[in-house]
């Protein structure tokens, strides 16, 4: 679905080809936070144009280029926009962390081996918490980015900052 949400929502901004899909996707870093993979754009454009939803408007050929085909969304796929934006909003459903998983098998693991393997995570969420500050702070430096797109980030930087609370929270050496 999200993949869907996605290209729609591209398409709502207006016509496009699957390369600028995908660059926008790039754009946002879209494959670090999502479940969707660039390589999925193409059939999910096409899947679209064949429910309805997108309509292919041209092709267009640039330089010696494959020829490129451009697609629209139709006002079923608005509506369909809509709904998958309500349908994902309200979705709770738990994160597929491999870090579940582990923490299942943790007590296996001894108290230098758990303790090396949090201290692990620690250090990843402190990269990746310090990146997002810096996409921040980058993206409100441009008049171009939209308050919801900032938004987007900082709601992945308090979750970090949750995780990484609740680390310092744990004691490697229980269960």
């Amino acid at each position: 679905m999200s993949v869907r949400l996605f290209v729609l929502g591209a398409l709502y901004e207006g016509e496009a080809h699957g390369y600028d899909i995908i660059e926008r996707g790039r754009a946002w870093g879209l494959e670090s936070w999502t479940d969707i993979s660039f390589s999925s754009i193409y059939h999910a454009l096409r899947s679209l144009a064949r429910d309805g939803l997108a309509r292919e408007v041209s092709r267009e050929s640039d330089g010696g280029r494959p020829q490129r085909t451009v697609y629209r969304i139709t006002a079923r796929g608005r509506a369909a926009f809509a709904a998958l934006m309500m349908d994902l909003s309200a979705d709770l459903s738990p994160a597929k962390d491999p870090v579940y998983l582990v923490l299942g098998f943790m007590r296996l693991m001894d108290a230098a081996e758990r303790k090396r393997m949090l201290e692990s995570r620690a250090a990843a969420l402190d990269e990746l918490a310090e990146g997002a500050r810096a996409k921040i702070a980058f993206m409100e430096g441009r008049p171009e980015t939209d308050y919801w797109s900032i938004e987007a980030v900082r709601l992945c930087l308090r979750r970090i900052d949750a995780e990484r609370e609740w680390l310092r929270g744990l004691s490697s050496s229980k269960g």
